[in-house]
């Protein structure tokens, strides 16, 4: 599989990542084609911001932001080809200019500003592809990209790196789809072949070679035959009659119940919560393959929302054991599964930030104590000794889990609790009054 590999190259010999083009006019023609994005009215000519942004990565500068516009404009124009090729042209700058690129490494905002972007219009035209089985290739390639692009991020800007994780699960979604779709074709054509084949093996039935009536007077006083064989008949009826509406009965029962115990799951599965999808996954692994195909794909959509922006939901973080083990049985029922494999790596790699980031928070807590104390030891200070008496109140959190654990006190755990409340309250005190301003503004534009 082929990629263009024009971001790659140097814009020349003397400047390989050419100048900034904020000044350039093709810069700014972009811009203007896609502030239309917002309007009621603008249109947006996505063959001249993808004609544009690829010349300026080509002649004049390794801008990423030119990168996420060609991408998404090569999405409109030239479909899933050209948004992986657009995806791939985004990987070569960050992997090969990432240093010297604009806007200036300094510009971190910036930077994350224009991925955010990416994937907020990138997600809206990828959910319009038509894909098909010749696709799955491509669509398996654009996942390693958006993964490959995802490690370069997070190697500069650790767990605040923008997240591709939409693109990737629309990708995941689309070869889940073409999976199954081959799955039924191979299913179908194996029973086309085992049909083919038993109507070949059955032997052509005799032609009677003509027709015998029997004409001969029944003998008096034996009983009629005709009569006997027509209760025989009857008899044989009503007994097949029985048969099949017994068959039926059961039949009716059996699909009664597996919608009801469908229906059971449906209905867990869109609760999203934790425990309830946890059993879930433990009772599936005692249910048929049909039952399973059924609920995969609402069942791993549900678990990707809930694995989504999981280090911003404490109610979520308390529960991370049960989304492990929830994993571990979407592996264990879809094996073959990619996006259940994207969903384990990215629920680890949250779990792992998480525990280095308390790590890291207790180190420095425990140096600056430390500061305070001996600061204290040597000075007279007044000031200073109440330092040192509030020290606790100036981590008061850190000082509160510490001890719980040395002490192994319930008390203090709940005590913790309290305190990560006064400070989650806030935190939703200090976002709805953002809310409210953005919505003010909004009004006023």
């Amino acid at each position: 599989m082929y990629f263009s590999d024009f971001a790659r190259r140097p814009v020349d010999e003397h400047t390989p990542c050419g100048v900034n083009p904020n000044n350039l006019e093709e810069f700014e023609e972009i811009k203007r084609q896609i502030n239309n994005i917002n309007k009621v009215t603008g249109r947006v000519s996505w063959k001249k911001v993808q004609q544009l942004s690829k010349d300026i990565l080509k002649h004049k500068s390794k801008d990423l932001r030119c990168g996420c516009y060609y991408a998404v404009a090569s999405a409109h124009n030239d479909g899933l080809s050209g948004f992986v090729d657009g995806l791939n042209s985004i990987l070569d700058l960050c992997v090969v200019y990432w240093s010297s690129s604009y806007p200036e490494v300094s510009k971190a905002s910036a930077r994350m500003g224009a991925f955010e972007w990416l994937v907020e219009h990138a997600e809206r035209r990828a959910k319009q592809f038509n894909v098909t089985v010749e696709d799955r290739a491509m669509l398996e390639a654009g996942h390693r990209v958006c993964l490959r692009i995802e490690e370069e991020l997070r190697l500069h800007y650790g767990h605040k790196a923008p997240s591709l994780g939409t693109i990737r699960r629309l990708f995941s979604q689309y070869i889940d789809e073409i999976k199954e779709l081959e799955d039924k074709q191979e299913a179908a054509q194996k029973k086309a072949k085992e049909q083919k084949e038993s109507q070949q093996k059955m032997p052509s039935p005799s032609v009677p070679g003509g027709i015998t009536v029997n004409v001969k007077p029944p003998v008096a006083g034996k009983p009629s035959p005709v009569e006997t064989e027509a209760e025989k008949s009857r008899s044989t009826i009503w007994t097949v009659a029985a048969v099949v509406g017994l068959f039926l009965f059961a039949l009716s029962a059996y699909y009664i119940h597996n919608d009801k115990v469908l229906n059971s799951y449906q209905q867990k599965i869109a609760s999203n919560n934790i425990p309830a999808l946890l059993e879930v996954t433990e009772d599936l692994k005692r249910e048929n393959k049909d039952t399973l195909n059924k609920l995969k794909e609402p069942l791993i959509r549900t678990v990707d929302s809930i694995v989504y922006d999981l280090d911003k939901s404490p109610e979520k973080i308390g529960q991370i054991s049960a989304l492990v083990s929830i994993t571990d049985n979407l592996s264990e029922l879809y094996s073959d599964s990619s996006s259940v494999k994207v969903l384990s790596t990215e629920l680890q790699r949250v779990k792992l930030q998480l525990e280095k980031d308390f790590d890291d928070i207790t180190s420095r807590f425990s140096r600056a104590r430390t500061a305070i104390a001996n600061l204290n030891r040597d000075s007279k200070d007044v000031n200073t000794k109440l330092a040192y008496q509030y020290s606790n109140s100036l981590f008061p959190l850190l000082g509160r889990i510490e001890y719980a654990e040395k002490t192994n006190s319930a008390e203090e755990l709940d005590r913790s609790l309290i305190l990560i409340n006064v400070y989650l309250h806030k935190i939703a005190q200090l976002k709805a009054t953002q809310k409210n301003k953005s919505l003010n503004q909004v009004v006023a534009e």
